[in-house]
């Protein structure tokens, strides 16, 4: 059995997993680091293949993460410890290598992680991966940095491997996991995506994200909702989106009778009798 499937204290599924390790065979890194340690599972994985790695996490890892001789821990609010990290690295004339951000998922600390990586002269030839990018807050975050006009970005796609929606838990009906990878300084910005996404294909989240709103919906209205349930909550969804559709064409209508009415010939000759009509009444009144 290989390393990816074993049980282990990691926050991420096996495809997760298999994914980061596949980044970090290619990349080979000098020097990573990781914005949320929690367990340390990722951590190990990055340690492995890196000459070194910065550890950011509001909480002190695990004791055996002591045993990588090439991690340096930093404990404490990593929308003050990154900076600083960065600002050493540059000062150091060191390239970081490999980032991975999973620490502060409010999509202000996402957008401050984001900024600090791309504001900072270390970061320059870089691969950046986000965990949990199918989550609404991780991509609100990212939503508010625009990407297009970052220079160093030369690939960028939120969707580089799905998340997932989960179904009784304590994540009930919520959206997590999921790689966004942004790539700084390779190549050239032909490969650059508007908004990351790949024209010839849908987002996963935007496929899933309202399949998760109609289910919370039925489940508010008291119906049963699940995985089996999903067919009969996207008509729910569907039958909402006829009426809202079946009114706008009504108000489309009725804005077209509207307009041909008073661009008549008879409308422009009847206006001084309108106007005549309304000074009468504003008198009486």
């Amino acid at each position: 059995m290989i390393s990816t499937f074993d049980i282990m204290p990691w926050q991420m599924d096996p495809g997760e997993r298999a994914a980061l390790e596949g980044l970090l065979c290619q990349i080979r890194p000098n020097l990573s680091i990781e914005i949320g340690t929690a367990d340390g599972g990722s951590l190990r994985s990055i340690a492995q293949y890196s000459g070194h790695v910065h550890s950011v996490d509001l909480a002190a890892p695990p004791d055996d993460i002591n045993e990588l001789t090439n991690v340096t821990v930093h404990t404490g609010d990593s929308h003050v410890l990154l900076p600083e990290v960065l600002a050493q690295s540059a000062r150091d004339g060191q390239n970081v290598d490999f980032v991975l951000v999973d620490g502060d998922h409010t999509p202000d600390g996402v957008e401050r992680d984001t900024r600090d990586l791309l504001a900072s002269a270390a970061v320059n030839r870089t691969v950046i991966v986000f965990h949990d990018t199918m989550n609404d807050a991780v991509r609100a975050g990212l939503a508010h940095v625009d990407i297009e006009a970052e220079p160093k970005v030369t690939h960028y796609d939120p969707d580089f491997l799905a998340g997932r929606l989960h179904y009784r838990s304590d994540l009930h009906h919520q959206l997590w996991g999921g790689f966004g990878v942004m790539v700084l300084g390779a190549a050239s910005r032909s490969s650059i995506r508007p908004s990351g996404v790949d024209p010839t294909a849908y987002a996963t989240y935007d496929l899933v994200a309202p399949v998760r709103d109609a289910l919370v919906a039925q489940e508010r209205n008291g119906d049963p909702s699940g995985p089996s349930w999903v067919r009969h909550a996207l008509r729910l969804s569907r039958a909402g989106d006829d009426e809202l559709l079946h009114l706008r064409a009504e108000l489309a209508e009725l804005q077209r009778a509207f307009d041909e009415v008073t661009t008549s010939k008879s409308w422009r000759l009847t206006a001084p009798l309108r106007a005549t009509a309304r000074l009468m009444r504003n008198g009486r009144t």
